[in-house]
């Protein structure tokens, strides 16, 4: 480090015992491997760890929508079960028997007595030929009203 010609350490100039600079170049130093590796491994386990955070938030996403899922089916099936059990109930409730049963307990309603036949009597009332006379009028009830000629038609 006494040489008038200083070189460059770890990017730095010496300064020459005399206080001034050296007028020689800086020599340039490659970077070594190993410090170069280390942002880019950094880099590589910050990109995994954002690719798998996004990953989780994602499958919970899909867990809670999973869920939402379920529920509605859930209610589907419970819904189609109480759409069964009530058409069961209609189609008993339509039943002749059922029917029956409803009015008379409910209703209040009674049997019909048996159905009577009725047969007509062979007298005939009428004849079969046409009426060839003209009826006559009636006499008028009142004789004052007909010798006044207030009613009679005439």
């Amino acid at each position: 480090m006494t040489s008038p010609v200083a070189g460059v350490v770890a990017g730095r100039r010496e300064v020459a015992p005399t206080g001034r600079r050296s007028a020689a170049r800086p020599s340039v130093v490659a970077p070594s491997v190993g410090r170069r590796r280390v942002p880019t491994a950094v880099w590589v386990v910050a990109a995994v760890f954002a690719v798998l955070f996004t990953a989780a938030t994602i499958q919970s996403y899909l867990i809670t929508g999973q869920r939402t899922l379920d529920r509605l089916q859930k209610q589907i099936n419970d819904a189609k079960l109480q759409q069964d059990d009530l058409r069961r109930k209609e189609i008993d409730l339509r039943s002749p028997a059922q029917v029956a049963q409803t009015a008379m307990n409910d209703l209040k309603m009674v049997h019909a007595a048996p159905p009577v036949l009725l047969t007509p009597e062979p007298r005939v009332i009428g004849s079969a030929t046409p009426q060839t006379t003209v009826p006559t009028p009636a006499p008028s009830p009142d004789p004052a009203a007909a010798a006044a000629g207030v009613g009679g038609g005439q």
